[in-house]
């Protein structure tokens, strides 16, 4: 039956339909292939892709520099970076409370700056960017209402004001210019996938250090402290009051203080108010918009003279009163060189030391 027509004709049909299936079976594949492209491509754009203030998601997934990779924190006895003079001892007490020993102001400051950005490196930075009214930078627009309160008050103009003045004094110039340099040291030398966590979840990376920043950070703590308002409240009540009642309510100083300078003692520095060229009256239903320091806020402040302690030395004490935050809003460390030897609390991204 070779020369059958029908057996022929299913035989073709049976290769015809083999054939079909083979070119549809090639044609899935191919689609297949060009989805699996197409998905590939789209995943890695959203996956690099920043959405509003926060970072890629790519990025804070990686294995090798995401956030589940641990920042380096380097424990250590002793250190020589480029840039000391001379070796420096540092010793970590049980606590984990860093003990400098150098052998000149200059690696005491360098160091403590290097161990400041090895621990705080993250919050530093941060605060130096909110005091300097560049937070959006890192946030958005979210960010832009605390900027331009920064600025309108003019906080970095304060700043670097206060820094001119500061270096004036030799002393105080070098613990800063010091301070910042061992601060770069530890940035300089810090890899992308060692980065602090926070800097890989909002996706940015530290800036250079300078004594500007270390200012700017003291101006951020005084605004914290004392930058408390009362114009509109006390203009309000002036409004209502006659002045005899309002001076009695608000005197510009009460009896039982005393001031820290002494009767008769000349007031270095002090200058004559101009008054300004034009008056700007603010309209008393206006709010202002910005947070006031808490009201708990400041420090108790006494000496005890040499007489009534037990080793004949005079002891001055200090008693903080300050929000909890975290990070803390100090850092301890001990601090030795042949000028000095100290040990207390400072704010990171400030030389020495604040209480101790």
């Amino acid at each position: 039956m070779a020369g059958d027509p029908r057996h022929l004709f299913f035989g073709d049909y049976l290769e015809v339909q083999l054939d079909k299936k083979t070119r549809n079976s090639q044609a899935h594949s191919i689609l297949r292939l060009l989805f699996s492209l197409a998905s590939l491509v789209t995943l890695t754009f959203v996956l690099n892709k920043p959405f509003k203030q926060f970072p890629s998601l790519g990025g804070l997934l990686n294995p090798f520099t995401g956030v589940w990779r641990p920042s380096a924190n380097t424990h250590f006895s002793n250190l020589m970076l480029i840039g000391l003079d001379a070796p420096v001892e540092v010793t970590i007490s049980s606590d984990r409370v860093k003990h400098v020993f150098a052998s000149n102001d200059h690696d005491l400051y360098f160091i403590q700056g290097y161990l400041e950005a090895m621990d705080r490196l993250w919050q530093m930075d941060f605060l130096a960017r909110v005091a300097s009214g560049r937070l959006s930078e890192i946030v958005g627009r979210r960010g832009l209402e605390q900027d331009l309160l920064f600025l309108n008050f003019g906080i970095p103009d304060a700043a670097q004001d206060s820094l001119d003045l500061a270096i004036r004094d030799a002393q105080t110039k070098l613990a800063l210019d010091s301070f910042a340099e061992g601060v770069n040291a530890y940035i300089e030398n810090l890899k992308t996938e060692d980065l602090p966590f926070e800097f890989k979840l909002l996706g940015y990376l530290p800036e250079k250090w300078t004594p500007l920043r270390t200012i700017l950070l003291t101006k951020l703590m005084a605004l914290q402290l004392s930058g408390r308002s009362l114009d509109l409240p006390r203009t309000r009540s002036r409004q209502r009051l006659n002045d005899s009642d309002f001076n009695d309510l608000f005197p510009l100083q009460f009896d039982y203080q005393d001031s820290i300078i002494p009767p008769g003692a000349s007031q270095v520095g002090i200058r004559a108010i101009q008054s300004p060229e034009k008056l700007y009256r603010a309209h008393l239903d206006f709010d202002i918009p910005r947070p006031q320091p808490h009201p708990g806020n400041g420090s108790n402040n006494w000496a005890v003279s040499g007489k009534l302690s037990s080793t004949g030395f005079p002891i001055l004490a200090n008693d903080i009163h300050l929000d909890y935050s975290l990070p803390s809003i100090f850092y301890e460390i001990q601090l030795t060189s042949p000028k000095q030897n100290v040990y207390g609390v400072t704010f990171p991204g400030v030389p020495g030391i604040t209480v101790g």
